[in-house]
């Protein structure tokens, strides 16, 4: 059976959990345990690992649920509301009766639309038909159906009950979940049912379709907490091809920027057909000019902005359109102007501290939200044995000025038994234009071309296979983007089980690396100081291994998304 990633999904479940249950103050529900936030709870329930408690459910006090068991949508326990026999009082004024403990047992199913009376027990393995209506126990491993609900037939008997008693009966199973149905036209929910839960709406000017970040772990951590999510922007991919597209997305789409000059046009085309998506709790924005244009249309359609900042707009990323030339002028006034669009969004997130400090100054709700990998990144790495210790292969990643492709080959010019993979094009390299126009020139003049692996560009699912086949990992950034820098792919080399190196200058990135002894920090400017670097890896591949096990341990424990995504959950959810 095909199923999602336990890492992935358990870990974002378990966040979003954890948001619902601080709102609703469940403190008796296992972190595990899901409960839609449309779901009426009380807040003494008692539910064990990994219960399901669907939409529009109704659970009252007094009740416990046994691990494993799900309620799917508007399944009611109810009773003891009223006392109906008092002759000579109207039922609204005669009290109610004392409560009782209902008990849901282990590993049960209740199907759309079952009432359960209170006081009754489900047993362990029971099913209960949609719509059934239970006054009376039901006992163990039976399927009953039906108004009132009566015995169908057995779920298991004999020896296959036993082994499955015995199963429950012991340690608690990792989790392995099916993926949901690809719904059918006439099968997608209605109006009604979309708008019962929180809706976030991504508006980018200029961010892929399959953007990592925004796309794999914002709208995926999104959707794996139960929200409706629509996606207004330009219809492009970097690596996913034509006609991408996530399931359970609802896009509105705007044709692709054709030049820079278009770009500044495409906030208008944006925020039009942002005018057409109605009923949003959140806009989500990862551009300056897009989370001005959410501020604007929050502000006549209602809902509130969350603004993330994935690197400072007021420096390298500017001077790109200054022809590479700093303008200190120009620099002020883009950061005095996004620092004015963060302190009117709700919320501001920011890759690291670095990037929020130049625009969040006094903003109540501004927070790191670091850009690390999912456990599920590392779960699809292949054994490191894939990556020989000699010659000593190292990641570069896209071959380009920004992010230090000149100085990586000057270094490697430099040292013997080193092998450096370079994504040239953004496709095959036998046809894709290079991103470094002289790229393969300057390989030539520096005889280099043993030694620079040139790759065809792969889609980020096929990346930690592109990974396995390395030990060591390269971020190169000079220090016009180094300093304030956390790459997403820093923690995909640590989710990899590679050693790395980074910029010396970049304040959080280098911390990282020494305080988790996972590899080396040097001036990545220098093409001496990096070659250095490089041969004293390429010298003790047993310290290269002993990293790069440091740095999946890290990355498990302290650096993964799902144990960094949880505060924006929590900030946003209802």
């Amino acid at each position: 059976m095909s199923v999602r990633s336990g890492d992935l999904h358990a870990g974002l479940r378990r966040v979003r959990n954890q948001a619902v249950h601080r709102a609703k103050r469940l403190d008796g529900v296992h972190p595990t345990a899901y409960v839609h936030p449309s779901a009426q709870v009380a807040q003494d329930l008692r539910a064990e690992e990994y219960v399901f408690v669907g939409p529009g459910c109704v659970v009252p006090a007094g009740v416990r649920i046994g691990r494993y068991t799900m309620f799917a949508a508007e399944v009611a326990i109810v009773g003891d509301d009223h006392v109906v026999d008092t002759v000579g009082v109207p039922m609204q004024f005669a009290g109610r009766p004392p409560s009782r403990p209902t008990t849901i047992g282990r590993d049960a199913w209740l199907g759309r639309g079952v009432t359960v009376m209170t006081g009754v027990d489900v047993g362990e393995g029971a099913v209960v038909a949609a719509g059934a209506v239970v006054t009376k126990d039901v006992p163990p491993y039976e399927i009953w159906g039906g108004v009132p609900a009566r015995k169908i037939r057995d779920r298991f008997t004999g020896e296959d009950r036993e082994r499955h008693a015995a199963m429950l009966a012991g340690p608690v199973l990792p989790p392995s979940f099916a993926p949901p149905r690809r719904r059918l036209e006439d099968d997608a929910p209605s109006t009604e049912q979309a708008e019962e839960r929180p809706h976030l709406c991504v508006l980018t000017t200029a961010h892929p379709l399959d953007d990592v970040r925004v796309t794999t772990k914002i709208v995926g951590a999104y959707l794996d907490a139960g929200w409706r999510v629509s996606w207004v922007g330009p219809d492009h991919s970097f690596f996913a091809g034509e006609g991408y597209r996530v399931p359970g997305v609802e896009y509105h789409l705007t044709p692709a920027s054709q030049g820079r000059v278009d770009r500044v046009r495409s906030a208008s085309r944006v925020t039009r057909a942002a005018q057409q998506v109605r009923d949003v709790d959140w806009w989500y924005s990862p551009d300056p000019d897009a989370a001005a244009t959410a501020v604007r249309v929050a502000r006549r359609q209602g809902g509130r902005v969350i603004f993330d900042i994935h690197e400072e707009f007021h420096g390298a990323m500017l001077d790109r359109w200054t022809f590479g030339r700093p303008v200190p002028a120009a620099r002020e006034a883009m950061r005095r102007r996004v620092a004015a669009t963060a302190q009117r969004c709700d919320v501001v997130v920011g890759v690291n501290e670095a990037v929020l400090a130049p625009y969040t100054a006094g903003h109540p709700r501004a927070f790191q939200v670091r850009n690390c990998a999912p456990r599920s990144f590392a779960a699809q790495v292949p054994a490191a044995s894939a990556a020989p210790a000699h010659p000593l292969r190292v990641m570069h990643g896209k071959g380009l000025p920004g992010n230090g492709t000149p100085v990586v080959l000057e270094a490697v010019a430099q040292v013997a038994d080193v092998e450096v993979v370079v994504f040239p094009g953004m496709g095959s390299v036998a046809t894709a234009p290079r991103w470094m126009p002289d790229l393969d020139a300057r390989i030539e003049a520096l005889g280099v071309r043993d030694a620079v692996v040139l790759h065809d560009a792969v889609a980020h699912d096929a990346m930690p296979d592109v990974l396995a086949r390395c030990r060591v990992g390269l971020v190169a950034y000079g220090r016009d983007m180094g300093v304030s820098s956390l790459p997403n792919r820093l923690f995909e080399y640590m989710a990899a089980g590679m050693a790395v190196i980074v910029p010396s200058y970049a304040v959080e990135m280098s911390a990282l690396v020494e305080d988790e002894g996972i590899g080396l920090a040097c001036d990545m400017e220098d093409p001496a100081a990096l070659a250095e670097a490089l041969t004293r890896l390429r010298d003790d591949p047993d310290g290269v291994a002993a990293m790069g096990a440091s740095a999946l341990e890290a990355f498990r424990a302290r650096h993964c998304w799902e144990a960094e995504v949880g505060r924006l959950l929590e900030a946003t959810t209802p």
